[in-house]
C-alpha cells in the first residue's frame, strides 16, 4: 500500500461557508458525535499491509471515506464506536479524487450528516472532533486556504488546507459547515505542524449518483 501521504482524518465542523452564514458550529449539536464516525479496518494482500481509516455516515444507508484506504486490501470491515461491526460494501470509488462511497447496513437510530451544497470560505473557524478512540473532543482550527489538489501528480480536485494537526490512520474524517453538513473529507497531512488537506464534497456528487444507481459492489483486488 502506498504511504506517500500521511493517512488521516478528523471530524471537523466549520463555522462559515460561501453562502455568508456565520456563527460557530456547535460541537454539542450532536448528542453523540461518535455516532457519525465509524472505523474502517482491513487486512492487506501481504502480511505487512493493513488498512485503517474513518467513515462518515451521510444517511440513506451510505457512508463516505477515502479511496486510498482500500489500496492492496484483501478484506475490510466497518465498525461503530462501541465495536459493533456494520455490514458494508464499496458502491463507488475514484482514486484520483481519493473518495469512496460505501453501503452501510446500520441498525437502530443514529446520527448522520448530509453533504453540503456550498463551499467553505478561507479563514473560516472550524471545530474539530478527535478520533473515536479519544472520544468526541472538540478543538478549534481554521480553513487556511482553498486549493486545487492533485494526488501523486494525477487528478485535479477542489480542496482546503486546514490548520489542524491530524493522526495517521484517520483518513476519511469529515469537514462540516456551520449547518452541520459535510463540506469536505480529510485525506492527508500537510507539511509542517498543525496542517492537513481535505477534498471538497463538491467533488463527491458524481460518486453519490453512481452509488445510488448501482446494485453491484466494487470488489477488492490484490496486485
Amino acid at each position: 500500500m502506498r504511504r506517500l501521504l500521511v493517512l488521516l482524518g478528523l471530524v471537523l465542523a466549520a463555522a462559515c461557508t460561501d453562502d455568508g452564514a456565520d456563527g460557530r458550529a456547535d460541537a454539542t449539536a450532536f448528542d453523540d458525535p461518535t455516532e457519525v464516525v465509524l472505523h474502517l479496518r482491513g487486512d492487506g494482500c501481504a502480511p505487512n499491509i493493513a488498512g485503517l481509516a474513518t467513515v462518515v455516515d451521510i444517511g440513506g444507508g451510505l457512508g463516505v471515506t477515502v479511496a486510498h484506504a482500500f489500496d492492496d486490501l484483501a478484506t475490510f470491515e466497518v465498525v461503530e464506536s462501541d465495536g459493533t461491526v456494520v455490514a458494508a460494501d464499496i458502491l463507488a470509488s475514484d482514486r484520483e479524487l481519493d473518495l469512496a462511497v460505501l453501503r452501510l447496513d446500520r441498525n437502530g437510530p443514529h446520527t448522520v450528516v448530509a453533504p453540503a451544497s456550498s463551499r467553505l470560505t478561507e479563514d473560516a473557524t472550524v471545530v474539530t472532533f478527535g478520533r473515536i478512540d479519544d472520544g468526541p473532543v472538540a478543538r478549534e482550527a481554521a480553513v487556511l486556504r482553498r486549493v486545487t489538489l492533485t494526488l501523486d501528480g494525477e487528478g485535479r480536485r477542489l480542496g482546503y488546507e486546514l490548520g489542524v494537526d491530524v493522526s495517521p490512520g484517520d483518513s476519511g474524517g469529515a469537514v462540516l459547515d456551520g449547518s452541520g453538513r459535510l463540506a469536505a473529507v480529510v485525506f492527508a497531512s500537510a507539511r509542517g505542524d498543525d496542517r492537513s488537506w481535505s477534498t471538497s464534497t463538491s467533488e463527491l456528487m458524481a460518486l453519490l449518483t453512481e452509488a445510488t444507481t448501482t446494485t453491484t459492489p466494487i470488489p477488492l483486488t490484490c496486485p
